[in-house]
């Protein structure tokens, strides 16, 4: 078995305890991703992938456009966590049986911030955009739109596969030999507005998840992603182990459990 501590569980560990020290107080900034990757000798990947480590700890928050931000800390519940103890594992859950996406374009839009911050250009490049409906496989009825952000440099010409039935990560593995390698999704309660209420065929102010995704390849930015997605349609199931009064595992036996 290798025993080797990864990189980003390196940085994740120093950087926690140098916000739990107060190096890093609550409502500073971290050093930027470029100051990080000198401060510890490692790539761009490996600080995101420890940033994002910390953002699943509630230690931080990134804040598009401004930085990531040192949250204030508590000692419970431990390790920043409000519900969950011990290593869990997560399911997901769909009560209303499997889904299926079906194709709507891929084009080229002008760069929202959130994306062109993470895809590291900037606010209003042209990028590719990927829609999709999600649906029901049984009933036909729309559960989710999906919309995926992609670079022209990395994917050039990406658009002649628009409306075809393929998933997108093997797509772009067959056609550009990049995959999936790392990353982090965030899940988010949002109300519906207007646009996004048609699309799904509900109402205005209706309930949803947002979910976030923020994907890299090997050395480079994959894709940023949002799901709108009805919950009646999705559930997460966490299943916990040990007494919430255990002292927190090691980050290393954390993620070779999660790997």
């Amino acid at each position: 078995m290798n025993t080797k501590t990864p990189a980003y569980a390196k940085v994740f560990t120093d950087l926690s305890q140098k916000i739990k020290d107060g190096t890093y107080p609550s409502g500073s900034l971290l050093p930027s991703e470029s100051e990080l990757e000198e401060i510890y000798s490692v790539s761009r990947t490996t600080i995101r992938k420890a940033v994002g480590m910390l953002v699943s700890d509630h230690k931080v928050r990134v804040k598009q456009g401004y930085g990531t931000e040192v949250l204030a800390q508590t000692n419970w519940p431990p390790a920043g966590r409000f519900r969950f103890h011990g290593t869990p594992t997560i399911t997901e859950h769909l009560p209303k049986g499997p889904l299926r996406s079906t194709p709507i374009s891929i084009d080229k839009v002008a760069a929202p911030e959130v994306a062109a911050n993470f895809l590291k250009v900037d606010p209003g490049t042209p990028i590719y955009r990927v829609q999709r409906l999600i649906s029901s496989a049984e009933t036909n009825e729309i559960a989710a739109y999906r919309i995926n952000y992609l670079l022209p440099k990395t994917f050039p010409n990406l658009d002649r596969f628009d409306r075809m039935h393929l998933s997108l990560y093997t797509l772009l593995y067959n056609q550009y030999k990049l995959s999936f390698s790392d990353g982090y999704e965030t899940i988010t309660p949002i109300s519906a507005d207007f646009i996004i209420a048609q699309i799904l065929n509900t109402q205005v102010g209706a309930p949803l998840f947002l979910m976030q995704r923020y994907a890299n390849s090997t050395n480079v930015e994959l894709e940023y992603a949002e799901i709108y997605m009805l919950p009646k349609f999705y559930e997460i199931r966490i299943h916990m182990t040990g007494s919430p009064l255990d002292s927190p595992q090691n980050v290393e036996a954390s993620m070779e459990t999660l790997s």
